[in-house]
């Protein structure tokens, strides 16, 4: 079941991996809110870039930092509609897909 789960995630019912083979995200600014770190930065996903903000945990050690994160993303804001509910009134429950994914992010930086 999951070889056939990732060839559908990688057709053009998805993420059209053949036409747009790389995803990415830049982080712009990080900034205190609320008196923890906030991430915000581009996600580009299948050739269309949408902004997000995020919390994340960021510690620096001996020049190093080191920061995890998890954040909702939504998949229709990049056109990525099959499936959803949103979008398609007429699709049973079983059929729909959830709108929303998560990512896991684990990042190391040097200054």
């Amino acid at each position: 079941y999951q070889t056939k789960l990732v060839s559908h995630l990688k057709s053009d019912d998805f993420f059209k991996v053949e036409k747009n083979p790389e995803s990415k995200f830049e982080i712009t600014s990080v900034k205190e809110k609320d008196g923890k770190p906030w991430i915000s930065g581009k996600l580009t996903l299948i050739g269309k870039t949408e902004t997000l903000e995020f919390p994340a945990d960021i510690t620096v050690k001996d020049g190093i930092a080191t920061g995890t994160a998890k954040l909702e993303v939504d998949r229709t804001k990049w056109g990525l509609t099959y499936g959803s509910g949103n979008f398609f009134k007429e699709l049973v429950a079983d059929k729909i897909i959830n709108d929303k994914f998560e990512i896991s992010v684990n990042l190391t930086a040097k200054k």
